[in-house]
C-alpha cells in the first residue's frame, strides 16, 4: 500500500470568456493614408481627417479614416521607389506621392459616391414669405 493517495478537489472557477463580437461599422466612405514617418504622410492624414469632418458637416456622410504607416523602409525592396503618401478612398487609389488638401478628398469622395458638389442645408428654405400653419410641440 503507497503512503500517497490520490485527492481530487473541484474548485468553482467563474466564466472568463471574452465575447469577440464587434459591431460594424457602417460608413459612407473609407480613407486610407498609406505612407511613412514623413511630413507628406502626417499633412495627408491631417488633411484626411478634415475632409471626413467636412463631409460629416456639410454633406451628411460618415467618413473613416485609416492611417497606415510604414515604420521600417529600409532593406524594404520597394522602399526606393515607394512614393508616399498614397491616399485610398473605398480602396481606390486617388493621390500617389502628395498630400491631397481636405478639398480635393472631398471632391474625390464626391465624386466616386455619385453625390452632387453641394453642401446639405441645415434648414430648408421657405418659400411664400412668413405665413404658416402653427405646429404645437410637446417635450
Amino acid at each position: 500500500m503507497s503512503a500517497a493517495t490520490h485527492l481530487s478537489i473541484s474548485l468553482p472557477t467563474p466564466d472568463l470568456s471574452i465575447s469577440a463580437a464587434v459591431d460594424a461599422i457602417d460608413a459612407d466612405v473609407e480613407i486610407r493614408v498609406h505612407g511613412g514617418l514623413d511630413p507628406a504622410t502626417e499633412e495627408a492624414i491631417q488633411n484626411a481627417r478634415t475632409a471626413a469632418d467636412i463631409l460629416s458637416r456639410e454633406y451628411g456622410l460618415y467618413a473613416i479614416v485609416i492611417p497606415s504607416v510604414l515604420y521600417w523602409t529600409h532593406g524594404f525592396p520597394a522602399a526606393p521607389t515607394l512614393a508616399v503618401p498614397v491616399v485610398e478612398i473605398n480602396g481606390e487609389e486617388v493621390v500617389i506621392g502628395r498630400a491631397p488638401s481636405p478639398r480635393e478628398i472631398v471632391e474625390e469622395v464626391l465624386a466616386r459616391l455619385g453625390v452632387k458638389n453641394e453642401p446639405r442645408l441645415l434648414l430648408a428654405p421657405r418659400s411664400g414669405g412668413d405665413e404658416g400653419e402653427p405646429v404645437q410641440a410637446t417635450w
